[in-house]
């Protein structure tokens, strides 16, 4: 979990640099990204299908604030919008999370939280 927690700051200090730079080289230039969490495509469905009922809910349920993946329209339109001069014309420089509410709080397993008491 290190190595993946210094790869997301990673990509938000690149963020921040490139925010910060690229206007000087193409004027008109806006620099913005997007963090989706947990989103409904196929592949997530098929992890649900390998790992079980159990995984699905620690991945949605347990940790995300409206407790079902993200559609695929919904990350696809954020992208849409900050690729926007109409909708997004001075937003630049901003991760964009796409994530339902997910949270990184710490949480515990019906069957570990059992087994700890």
């Amino acid at each position: 979990m290190p190595a993946y927690a210094a790869a997301k700051a990673a990509v938000q200090r690149g963020l921040q640099s490139l925010a910060r730079d690229v206007p000087m080289v193409f004027g008109k230039a806006r620099v913005n990204a997007v963090a989706p969490g947990v989103v409904g495509t196929s592949r997530f469905r098929e992890e649900c299908e390998r790992c079980g009922e159990q995984w699905r809910w620690a991945e949605t349920e347990a940790t995300v604030g409206t407790a079902r993946p993200v559609p695929v329209e919904d990350v696809t339109r954020t992208f849409l919008v900050l690729a926007s001069d109409h909708f997004s014309n001075r937003t630049h420089g901003q991760l964009q999370h796409v994530n339902g509410g997910k949270t990184g709080s710490l949480m515990w397993m019906p069957d570990q939280l059992a087994q700890r008491q």
